[in-house]
C-alpha cells in the first residue's frame, strides 16, 4: 500500500462539506421556526378577538337596553305630557335601579 503523503490543509475540506451539507439544514430549521411562532402569534391573535367579541356584545346590549329604557321613559312622558314630578320619580324609579347601569335621570319641561 501506498502511503499518501500528509498534504497540509487536507483534512480541513471534510469539515468544510460538513458545514456546507448543514447549512441548508439550518436554513431549513429556521424557517419552520418562523412558521411555528408565526402560527402561534395568530393564534393567540385569534382568542383575543373572540374574547374581545364576546366582551363587545355584553357592553351593547347593556347599553342597548339603557337606551330602550330611556326611550320607554320618553315615550310615557311624551303620551303624559302634563306629568308631575312625583310621577316622573314613580316610573323613573323603576329605569334607576340596581339592575341596571342608569344611576340618575331627570326630565325638564320646556
Amino acid at each position: 500500500m501506498k502511503n499518501r503523503p500528509n498534504i497540509p490543509g487536507s483534512s480541513k475540506w471534510p469539515w468544510l462539506l460538513g458545514l456546507l451539507a448543514m447549512l441548508p439544514v439550518m436554513v431549513t430549521e429556521q424557517a419552520i421556526e418562523r412558521l411555528v411562532r408565526d402560527r402561534a402569534i395568530e393564534q393567540e391573535r385569534t382568542a383575543v378577538l373572540i374574547q374581545l367579541s364576546a366582551l363587545r356584545a355584553r357592553v351593547e346590549g347593556v347599553v342597548n337596553a339603557n337606551l330602550l329604557l330611556v326611550h320607554g321613559l320618553t315615550a310615557v312622558i311624551s303620551t303624559h305630557p302634563d306629568i308631575d314630578q312625583t310621577e316622573f320619580a314613580r316610573i323613573a324609579q323603576g329605569v334607576v335601579d340596581q339592575r341596571h347601569a342608569l344611576n340618575n335621570i331627570a326630565g325638564r319641561r320646556t
